[in-house]
């Protein structure tokens, strides 16, 4: 009888094979953990500032963060990833910001952002020792959009062609006039200049007024809103032989010259000559050096109270003072009743801070305006509701006087280019003998075109520029 078949056992090279299968799968498993690893230790930088930039976006794409450091913005996305990398090679957390503007999108390449200021300004210097000076601080606002100058598109440009203006060799301090048909400027050297116009196409040089030997004309003037009359200051004598700025105001045409603030005794300095809206007033800053505290003062004086004798003294009812503050300076006007003023709560008001304050020459009301504090100003314009500043330390800043919000236009100018000029919502200055222009949307072109740094001045409708060279008037378009 045959014997039955034992069930015949796996083969041992199957078995074999299964342990070598289930050990190759390990290995494969504990070298793509071990490859992970190096590559994340690798790409560490670039992932704690991606995740960093990436948990404090909102849904309306603002962060919680309070600051980070601006280090340039383009308008080519492909531009703007490349200096992003070179951030992130430098072991800085750069990201990469979207923004619309104009209609266009802008690509903000920013470090951070950080939690304090101290952070960021720590960010800031170590971003500049790289050699990115055009950095700046960026103040994040996660509950509204502040639509100032405080990102920098840079784009340089083409040399801007300048067209001369006049001939004459001894002009300087143009005024631009509220038309845009004309511009105001002083003419001659010390104790002899005047103030006259030229057409904004060049041509005669009319003359308004010219000093004599009892009334030196200053170049310090300004147009009024109708631009038919001119405000300016006049260095006379006193009677007591001290030398006072008085302040006149004249028709265009030459006629009609009425002084409006004659002073006697402990004369002070005027500065930020300032007519209202409906050409009724004329505000002004008077800063008294000769007092210890070297004080400033604010005065509005009414046009419409004058006496048609130019040799007679002004009514004494067309001064009033702005309120009574330690020390204030004049900003300029927020309507045909409402001054802004800038307040130091210190006597001395070289290099103070200041609150804004607005007063109401009717009801003669003082009220606090954003509670914003404007540290060592120097000069201040005012832009719709933007107060633009420059400052001591080669900055020029902006302020929203609704919400307080401060941002900074530009930084690391040279101590002599802190003066501005301001129109349309366009900011003109220097920086390193260029010209550069910003608007309050945020755009900031740097020109090749190189003026001299001393007053000049920009159309009405901010398309236009004027500034002295070598005595002779210049204009240039502005892109």
């Amino acid at each position: 009888m045959p014997q039955p078949m034992k069930p015949q056992a796996p083969a041992k090279s199957i078995v074999g094979m299964q342990k070598f299968f289930n050990l190759a799968i390990s290995l494969l498993l504990i070298f793509v953990l071990l490859t992970c690893g190096k590559k994340e230790e690798k790409t560490k930088t670039e992932e704690t500032a991606q995740t960093h930039a990436d948990s404090t976006l909102l849904d309306d794409g603002h962060r919680l963060e309070e600051f980070s450091v601006q280090v340039a913005a383009f308008s080519e996305r492909e531009r703007a990833e490349e200096f992003t990398q070179t951030l992130l090679k430098s072991k800085l957390p750069a990201f990469l910001a979207v923004a619309a503007l104009n209609n266009h999108s802008v690509y903000r390449v920013r470090v951070g952002p950080y939690a304090t200021e101290e952070e960021a300004n720590a960010a800031l210097y170590a971003v500049k020792k790289l050699g990115h000076k055009e950095a700046f601080i960026a103040k994040e606002n996660p509950k509204e959009q502040v639509s100032t100058a405080s990102d920098s598109l840079l784009l340089q440009l083409q040399a801007v062609n300048k067209k001369q203006l006049t001939a004459d060799g001894s002009l300087s301090n143009p005024k631009w006039s509220p038309s845009g048909r004309e511009i105001a400027f002083y003419k001659g050297e010390k104790r002899k200049g005047g103030i006259y116009t030229v057409g904004t196409g060049g041509g005669y040089l009319s003359r308004i007024i010219e000093s004599h030997p009892k009334r030196e004309i200053l170049p310090e003037f300004g147009w009024s809103p109708s631009g038919k009359r001119l405000a300016f200051l006049a260095l006379e004598i006193t009677e007591e032989r001290e030398p006072a700025q008085n302040i006149y105001i004249i028709n265009k045409d030459g006629s009609g010259l009425k002084c409006l603030l004659q002073q006697e005794r402990f004369p002070f300095r005027v500065s930020d000559l300032s007519w209202s809206p409906s050409g009724d007033y004329v505000a002004f800053t008077a800063t008294y050096e000769w007092h210890p505290d070297a004080y400033q003062r604010v005065y509005i004086l009414s046009v419409n109270q004058l006496n048609d004798n130019e040799n007679s003294d002004s009514d004494e009812n067309t001064l009033s003072e702005a309120a009574q503050y330690e020390s204030g300076r004049l900003v300029g006007w927020q309507s045909a009743e409402t001054i802004l003023i800038l307040a130091s709560s210190r006597k001395k008001h070289l290099f103070s801070d200041y609150e804004i304050y607005s007063y109401d020459i009717r009801t003669r009301d003082k009220r606090t305006v954003a509670h914003a504090v404007v540290e060592n100003c120097l000069q201040a314009n005012l832009l719709a509701n933007i107060l633009v500043y420059s400052t001591p330390d080669g900055r020029i800043a902006a302020v929203d006087v609704t919400t307080g919000v401060k941002t900074t236009i530009d930084s690391d100018l040279d101590s002599g280019e802190t003066f501005f000029a301001a129109s349309a919502s366009r900011i003109v200055y220097l920086k390193k003998g260029k010209v550069h222009v910003s608007d309050l949307s945020g755009t900031r072109l740097f020109l090749d075109l190189s003026i001299p740094s001393m007053p000049f001045t920009i159309s009405p409708d901010g398309a236009r520029m004027c500034f002295a060279e070598a005595g002779d008037l210049y204009t240039a378009k502005l892109p």
